[in-house]
């Protein structure tokens, strides 16, 4: 069975490809090494050498292009685990900061002592308890990410383009 466009109006029905097709044509790559002179300061000559990657795409590699594959991007749970970290850190650094903190009197502040180890250790506890929800919900959302993406690359793999009138297909 030959494939053609199902466009009736089409001019050229046989003139088709694959979306992972398309996609792999319109993409260009290359390297340009760049050699930079000139003098410092002192009037002595440098030099330097820098080697840049390009990437350049046609229009119709961009509009044919793949899912995103959700393994390379950065998780947002990375970030806010560093935060609450940090706070942590901070929130007991302040308590040991002013451990011996002394009331008008000149004694130690007990009191002062221990409503800040409750705060710090409340505050702890919501930092632990905030973490293991963030790595339980980034996890889900991952797994869930990874599904939708088999699905989607699939359907992009069963892709068809007429390069005559544009219409878009999916074989089944």
């Amino acid at each position: 069975m030959r494939i053609q466009c199902p466009n009736p109006n089409c001019p050229n029905p046989s003139n088709i490809q694959r979306f992972e097709m398309t996609h792999a044509t319109g993409v260009s790559s290359g390297y340009s090494p760049t050699i930079g002179l000139g003098r410092d300061s002192e009037g002595d000559l440098v030099y330097g050498l820098a080697i840049t990657r390009s990437q350049t795409n046609s229009k119709i590699a961009n509009e044919t292009a793949p899912p995103e594959d959700p393994t390379k991007k950065t998780s947002w749970a990375v970030p806010v685990l560093v935060f609450m970290v940090i706070f942590v850190f901070v929130a007991w650094l302040y308590v040991s900061e002013t451990w011996y903190a002394r009331n008008e009197i000149g004694d130690i502040d007990q009191t002062g002592r221990i409503i800040k180890i409750v705060l710090a250790s409340g505050f702890t506890i919501f930092c632990f308890v905030t973490s293991i929800y963030v790595i339980i919900s980034s996890s889900r959302s991952r797994k869930e990410d990874i599904k939708r993406y088999q699905r989607r690359i699939a359907h992009w793999r069963n892709s068809w383009i007429c390069l005559s009138c544009g219409t878009r297909w999916r074989q089944k």
